[in-house]
């Protein structure tokens, strides 16, 4: 593998424009740190648009990067891990990057100054070995019916430091979905976001993956309900998005371009994707109608504009970043669904809405003086079911209320996930601490039902 003297030195280069990175500066050009920073409520910070692939590259976001890649400046620049389960243990996955044929179909768009196309992204990550540290590796940290709990039982850090890599593709949730019935979300969102700080530590970057469809199985309907396991996937990938959006690293919505797919991409066993006859590197209009073709395509893309924007910097002059302060008065804007938000209510105002009497299992709840609170407006076209999920982080304990937002009238309230049925107009979703006391981090999802 190449010596990262390159990259080196141009961290070396950017380490006087790290003050300007998210987060206070300690003149030593420091990230800060991750697990006590609500990253997504800093005025810099990239939204990660439901529209879009691959995420924005910001010029914050690019310092953020460096700043992570100087807590190990020995990695090697041209070395990325693959964290996963089967569907990365896959022998289609990246390794036919390491092999004559592949057939790039003019997905070749240049990025940076000096230009560089994703024909050189592939050679740069051949390195001297020709691949074999990067495509062509097995992982420690993949493995066949892995859940993400697996890679932070060891394997993770025995990977990265077995291959000192500067990045890290990460995909999980065709295993963890199994336990989303009861309550396996909740776990999933607390391990992928301790996945994403343990790489950041360590001086990994990592690019999120979020998890494939998953097509009708009769033997899911005793667990999941008569449409089967699919339904959790847009809410796995929601959280994925919100962690990468959160720690503003890059996310691909691998999701979003298999649905676009006949039968997703996805082979006959109804989980796995499957790699084109024409091989698992042919980026054909014929070739990406493959599972497999399509994940390979979309992941060197994404490590192609995170390498090209570590040497370039900032690849999106003005990512977009969220509308509002959080208030009643000023609310925070959901722009669309499905939409995530990374923060904490310390840093929100006293309750402003007033008292909650809201519908609940038990009858109702009445509920007056509550902690600080985030205040979301969500505009709707049409009748909506809206499926709002509150991620409380450590000893944080918050609730997430729907109001109308007209006369601030309950809609549903829940500590965990309120589904709500919502007419066409404007709506207030308000994430609020049980006390001050117990004021701190959460990860909001807002998606369609």
């Amino acid at each position: 593998m190449r010596l990262p003297v390159l990259a080196g030195l141009l961290l070396a280069a950017a380490l006087p424009s790290l003050t300007g990175c998210a987060g206070p500066a300690d003149g030593e050009g420091d990230a800060p740190d991750e697990a006590s920073e609500a990253v997504g409520a800093l005025p810099d910070a990239a939204r990660y648009p439901a529209g879009q692939t691959q995420s924005p590259v910001s010029a914050a976001m690019v310092a953020r990067w460096r700043a992570i890649a100087q807590k190990d400046p020995g990695r090697a620049a041209d070395v990325f891990a693959k964290v996963g389960d089967s569907q990365t243990v896959n022998e289609g996955f990246m390794r036919c990057f390491a092999k004559s044929g592949v057939n790039l179909a003019g997905h070749d768009a240049p990025l940076g100054s000096p230009a560089a196309t994703m024909k050189d992204t592939i050679d740069f990550f051949l390195g001297d070995d020709r691949g074999r540290t990067s495509f062509d590796r097995t992982s420690l940290s993949a493995k066949v019916g892995a859940s993400a709990s697996f890679a932070l039982g060891g394997p993770l850090v025995a990977e990265v430091d077995a291959t000192r890599a500067r990045y890290a593709v990460v995909m999980y949730g065709s295993n963890d979905i199994q336990n989303a019935p009861t309550g396996g979300i909740f776990t999933y969102a607390k391990e992928m976001l301790a996945i994403t700080d343990a790489l950041t530590k360590k001086g990994v970057i990592p690019i999120l993956t979020s998890p494939p469809p998953r097509p009708f199985r009769s033997g899911d309907v005793a667990a999941f309900g008569p449409e089967g396991a699919d339904p959790w996937v847009p809410r796995y990938a929601a959280v994925v998005r919100g962690i990468a959006e959160a720690r503003q690293v890059p996310f691909v919505d691998l999701e979003r371009e298999l649905r676009k797919l006949p039968d997703w991409g996805i082979g006959g066993d109804k989980l796995h994707l499957y790699a084109a006859r024409s091989g698992a590197c042919d980026f054909s209009a014929e070739g990406l109608k493959a599972g497999v073709n399509v994940r390979n395509l979309v992941t060197l893309e994404a490590l192609h504009r995170t390498r090209v924007a570590m040497e370039s910097g900032a690849l999106d002059a003005r990512p977009p970043v969220v509308q509002g302060e959080g208030t009643t008065a000023k609310p925070l804007r959901v722009e669309g669904l499905p939409f995530t938000d990374f923060r904490t209510t310390k840093s929100g105002a006293a309750s402003s809405v007033g008292g909650y009497d809201c519908p609940s299992t038990g009858g109702r709840v009445a509920r007056t003086g509550a902690g600080r609170e985030i205040v979301y407006r969500l505009s709707l076209s049409e009748r909506t079911t809206v499926r709002a999920t509150v991620f409380a982080q450590g000893a944080a304990d918050a609730d997430v209320y729907v109001l109308r937002a007209s006369d601030k009238v309950c809609e549903g309230r829940s500590d965990k996930t309120a589904v709500v049925d919502l007419p066409a107009g404007d709506h207030l979703v308000v994430v609020d601490a049980e006390t001050d006391a117990k004021g701190g981090e959460y990860l909001l999802t807002i998606t369609r039902d």
